[in-house]
């Protein structure tokens, strides 16, 4: 058992956790939610002594993480496993990587040996035992990280926002590995954002300015919708579509507590004319684009192998695939940080090739914002001002000051409030926003956004939504990779598809995910909208095929709809 008592954290002098008491059992799993900068990832690391409290105390099997004696023997019992796995894959290959933690904790060669083997096998990973670990997708990363923490049998495994990098094949099938580890003599406790996600454990707890505000078992937590909004947060899509539809709570949470809540409900069906967009010129050209890295090595990889599509000015378009498609290689491409071994890219008009002159490659990056995937590796100047004035005053931009105030205030954060702020001691949402604020302060015509939702609550995600929606309403083409597919239906005017290299499909959202047999074949999961309607259509309610957002859904059961 992990106990917690009155603990209390700080960074320099800001409260973090705040007077927390609570009882974690083995073999109970558990999830944590709340908001960002709620103390989740903080609470974490409280848990196996990473962290020390600056008050209270946490007891791992009577063991207190405060005497540094015993930190060795309880982090044997409480493993953690970070938001990103690249963080913890610490050796070049597969096998010498999960037998890492076990050398350095003085195991027998033959228990290490058995170990690491058990663990390939556990996690899907003998056909990878010798390969590099840089080698790997996403997913399988993912999985290498939880089998080296696994292979050291913990009785808790801590894991922050373990799918919030993954697409959505390889987080179902993570999930799936987590909830099975109890199984395994192992306790998970996550931390997540997904309200879906959170359903699958035993138990819910609600971290809200670094307090517990709910803690009970999932379903009952998950059904009171109206306490967690108040929270900033959000219930699963089946109470969703529930509480839309004028239920209250205690709403459904699952697909099929809804199921048994619509049998009198009368559906009515809704066609929806495909969204498209209306202006011709075009902002990215492509025709048979290739990228090769490390070209002509032995390690030399096909990144791009015939990319050919276009993208109207204007337009806002999803590109999805699994993890190692080529999806965000593509990307780089576009304001010119990669350039094409064949194959030929304009953008705006302008060939995009290694031959563009100084002038024209700093035009380009300013009408061409990138927004990497993790918005902390863009941040770097000592203030939040002067972190976004970096582009405008290289680029020569005049009014910087007055620029930098508007993009704050266009991300919803006040320039007197954040401006002197240090970036890097920003919650992961606001770094999100500064991140935005430093490509939009230029005005570029085109914004490329590399998972800009991932690890956001869902009142921030909700925030970057009207602000992408602002964003197209002033004419500005969005490109947004993203393995959100649900996401992608409802925003996007156009779902373009990647799979090794080169483009599926490019259609419109009513027609992309028709073919579930395609999807499967390019790794792809059916957005979740798409996936309660299969289980509805299947309890026999007539809904549209074309029902592919949850307004749809919610407008074909008989609800008010925002379409």
């Amino acid at each position: 058992m992990i106990q917690v008592r009155n603990l209390t954290f700080s960074y320099d002098d800001v409260a973090v956790l705040q007077d927390i008491s609570v009882d974690l059992a083995f073999g109970q799993s558990v999830a944590i939610l709340g908001p960002n900068g709620s103390g989740k990832s903080t609470f974490l690391r409280c848990l196996n002594g990473l962290l020390q409290p600056d008050g209270g105390d946490v007891l791992v099997d009577g063991l207190s993480t405060a005497n540094a004696a015993l930190v060795a023997d309880i982090r044997r019992r409480v493993g953690l496993l970070f938001q990103n796995p690249d963080e913890q894959i610490v050796s070049a290959l597969v096998d010498s990587d999960i037998a890492f933690g076990l050398e350095n904790l003085g195991y027998p060669h033959e228990e290490i040996v058995s170990r690491v083997d058990e663990a390939l096998v556990r996690f899907q990973l003998q056909t990878h035992r010798n390969r590099s670990t840089h080698a790997l997708s996403g997913g399988e990363r993912q999985r290498l990280a939880l089998a080296g923490v696994w292979a050291m049998r913990p009785r808790f495994l801590l894991l922050d926002e373990p799918t919030a990098l993954l697409d959505p094949k390889a987080g179902l099938e993570s999930l799936d590995l987590l909830f099975a580890l109890p199984g395994d003599g192992v306790t998970p406790v996550i931390v997540t954002h997904e309200a879906d996600a959170a359903a699958r454990a035993d138990r819910v707890i609600v971290l809200r300015e670094g307090r517990i505000v709910e803690d009970g078992p999932s379903g009952a937590v998950l059904s009171n919708a109206s306490r967690l909004t108040l929270h900033g947060l959000d219930t699963t899509l089946p109470a969703r579509v529930a509480r839309r539809l004028g239920q209250v709570d205690p709403l459904p949470v699952t697909a099929i507590d809804l199921v048994q809540t619509l049998s009198a409900t009368p559906t009515h069906p809704v066609t929806h004319p495909p969204r498209a967009c209306t202006t011709t010129s075009t902002a990215i050209d492509s025709s048979e684009l290739r990228h090769i890295y490390n070209e002509g090595l032995p390690d030399q990889t096909v990144a791009l192998d015939g990319v050919s599509l276009t993208v109207h000015d204007g337009e806002t378009v999803a590109v999805v695939g699994p993890s190692g498609s080529g999806k965000s290689t593509f990307a780089l491409h576009l304001n010119g940080l990669l350039f094409a071994t064949g194959g030929r890219l304009s953008v705006f008009g302008r060939a995009v090739t290694p031959n563009l002159s100084s002038s024209a490659a700093l035009e380009l990056r300013r009408e061409v914002g990138l927004i990497f995937q993790f918005p902390e590796t863009q941040l770097f100047a000592e203030t939040v001002s002067r972190d976004i004035a970096f582009g405008p005053e290289n680029l020569g931009m005049n009014d910087v000051e007055r620029l930098v105030d508007r993009a704050l205030d266009e991300v919803g954060l006040a320039s007197a409030t954040y401006g002197d702020r240090d970036p890097l001691t920003l919650s992961g949402g606001e770094k999100r926003r500064v991140a935005i604020a430093g490509v939009l302060v230029t005005k570029p015509r085109l914004v490329v956004l590399d998972e800009p939702t991932a690890a956001l609550d869902p009142a921030a995600a909700a925030d970057f939504d009207e602000l992408l929606a602002r964003l197209k309403a002033d004419g500005v083409t969005l490109i947004m990779i993203t393995h959100d597919l649900d996401r992608a239906s409802r925003m996007c005017d156009r779902i373009i598809a990647f799979t090794d290299g080169r483009v599926a499909f490019a259609e419109p959202p009513s027609s992309a995910f028709e073919d579930r047999d395609r999807l499967s074949a390019l790794g792809l999961v059916p957005p979740q909208v798409l996936r309660l309607a299969d289980d509805l259509r299947a309890a026999g309610c007539p809904i549209p095929l074309d029902a592919i957002t949850e307004d749809h859904l919610v407008a074909a059961l008989g609800g008010h709809s925002t379409v």
